[in-house]
C-alpha cells in the first residue's frame, strides 16, 4: 500500500511539474524565452528532491565521523 502511495505521489509531482511548465510558457512571448523558462522550471522540479538527498547524505557522514 505504501508503494502505491509513493507511485501516485510521484505521478502527481510529474503532472504538476508539466502543468507548471505549460503555465510558465504562456507568460513569455519569444520562443527562446519559452525554452529557457521551461528548462529552468523542470531543472528546479528535478533538483528539489535531489538536493535534499545530497544534504542528508552529507549530514549523515558528519554524524558518522563525529561519533566516538
Amino acid at each position: 500500500m505504501i508503494a502505491l502511495l509513493l507511485v501516485v505521489g510521484l505521478m502527481l509531482y510529474v503532472v504538476l511539474a508539466a502543468v507548471g511548465a505549460v503555465l510558465v510558457r504562456r507568460v513569455f512571448s519569444t520562443r527562446r524565452a519559452k525554452v529557457v523558462a521551461t528548462f529552468v522550471l523542470l531543472t528546479v522540479a528535478i533538483m528539489i528532491p535531489a538536493v535534499d538527498h545530497v544534504a542528508g547524505h552529507l549530514y549523515f557522514n558528519h554524524l558518522c565521523d563525529a561519533e566516538p
